[in-house]
């Protein structure tokens, strides 16, 4: 395992960028580094990249498997669950 103290000179996030023009390339550089090391052994230049979660989060996790078949369904079909209907027919009198 390879560890990093800082970034080397020649990688694409040792470079100063704008803070609101952030480089694909540079998140990528950053996302390799902090799957082989812990969050502070990660360079200062990297701190400030939100690194995404290593498990998607399941948007259907609680559901029941028919609900939640149905769920996936209805967005394939670019229409609203029975969920969905029940919390938008449900919630119109709280606004």
């Amino acid at each position: 395992m390879i560890l990093a103290t800082s970034i080397p000179k020649n990688s694409p996030a040792s470079s100063k960028t704008s803070s609101t023009s952030s480089s694909s390339s540079d998140q990528a550089y950053c996302e390799r580094l902090a799957s082989q090391l812990r969050y502070e052994d990660l360079p200062d230049a990297c701190h400030s990249y939100r690194l995404s979660s290593r498990r998607p989060t399941d948007p259907f996790a609680g559901m029941t498997a028919g609900a939640a078949v149905e769920a996936r369904r209805a967005l394939s079909e670019k229409r609203e669950s029975h969920a969905q209907i029940q919390r938008r027919m449900t919630s119109l009198g709280r606004r």
